[in-house]
């Protein structure tokens, strides 16, 4: 998931859930599902900023459902919707509370200072502009 995997063909959607924040490069990651789909349906771990700059790498212990290198990355939202955009993408966001759960939440609120904790997601339908 760090290289281009395109070469797999074009799918009718991509589900993205759960994977972005362990990756290091997201942006060449994201890319590549936007050559790869008209429709992207992304899920995951982001940081508190609305700076489309920002994102943070973590280091992961290595192994099953962890960075496969060591180092996974905390994108802000933006970060993540500035790199649709640039592709031609529609942003629908889902920050809604029926999201929420005992482990996660959607709706929360920025503060813009940056931190991390694990239970704050995003979630988002990404789709091509004709």
């Amino acid at each position: 998931m760090e290289n281009d995997f395109s070469e797999f063909g074009k799918f009718d959607m991509i589900i993205n859930f759960g994977l972005i924040y362990h990756l290091k490069n997201v942006e060449k990651h994201l890319i590549c599902c936007a050559k790869m789909s008209d429709e992207i349906l992304l899920e995951g771990t982001v940081c508190d900023s609305t700076d489309p700059s920002k994102i943070f790498f973590l280091e992961e212990p290595e192994g099953l459902g962890q960075a496969l290198d060591g180092v996974g990355s905390r994108p802000g939202p933006y970060y993540i919707e500035r790199i649709f955009e640039n592709n031609n993408f529609e942003v629908i966001r889902h920050f809604s509370k029926d999201l929420n759960s005992e482990s996660y939440v959607y709706d929360w609120e920025h503060n813009n200072d940056n931190s991390i904790f694990s239970n704050r997601r995003r979630f988002w339908n990404f789709k091509k502009l004709k």
